[in-house]
C-alpha cells in the first residue's frame, strides 16, 4: 500500500498522548489537543478511524479536483493527458465507489466543507468546525 496505515495509527496514538510533564500554566487546566491527519483514505480504515473523535472532509467537484491535480506539477502534454485519463478512468470512479460510501457510513462526527471555496474561507470554516467540536470546558479555556 502507498500508505502504511499501521504506522500512521501508531503515530496518531503517539501524537494524541499528553506531554509527560505539562508546564506550570497547563497544570490543572483542561487542555484541548488537536491532531490533524490528512488523507481521504482515512475514511476507509476503521481501526485508524476509531482513534479520531471527529473528522473534517473537504468536498470538491470532479472538474475542480482534476484541474488542481493537473496544475500541481509541470508535465509534458502527453503526461498531462495520461494524468487526465488516469484521473477520469481510475481516481474519480474509485472516489465515487469507495470514498463516498465511506463518508455516508462514517460513525464519528463528520463535517463536510466546501473545498471549492478560496483557501482562507475553507480554513476559517475548518476552524469554526473545530471550535464547535471542542468539549465545552476546553473551548472556553481556548477563548
Amino acid at each position: 500500500a502507498a500508505v502504511d496505515m499501521e504506522r500512521l495509527a501508531e503515530d496518531v496514538r503517539a501524537a494524541g498522548r499528553p506531554p509527560p510533564e505539562p508546564d506550570e500554566a497547563a497544570r490543572g487546566a483542561e487542555q484541548l489537543q488537536i491532531v490533524l491527519v490528512e488523507g481521504f483514505l482515512l475514511l476507509q480504515d476503521e481501526p485508524l478511524l476509531s482513534l479520531f473523535d471527529s473528522a473534517l472532509f473537504l468536498r470538491v467537484d470532479r472538474e475542480a479536483c482534476l484541474r488542481r491535480r493537473l496544475q500541481r506539477s509541470t508535465r509534458s502534454e502527453s503526461e498531462q493527458e495520461g494524468c487526465r485519463r488516469y484521473f477520469l478512468d481510475v481516481v474519480w470512479p474509485t472516489y465515487e465507489r469507495i470514498t463516498l460510501p465511506a463518508l455516508d457510513a462514517a460513525t464519528l462526527p463528520l463535517s463536510v466543507l466546501d473545498g471549492s471555496q478560496p483557501a482562507q474561507a475553507v480554513a476559517m470554516a475548518a476552524l469554526r468546525e473545530l471550535e464547535a467540536l471542542a468539549p465545552p470546558a476546553a473551548a472556553a479555556a481556548a477563548a
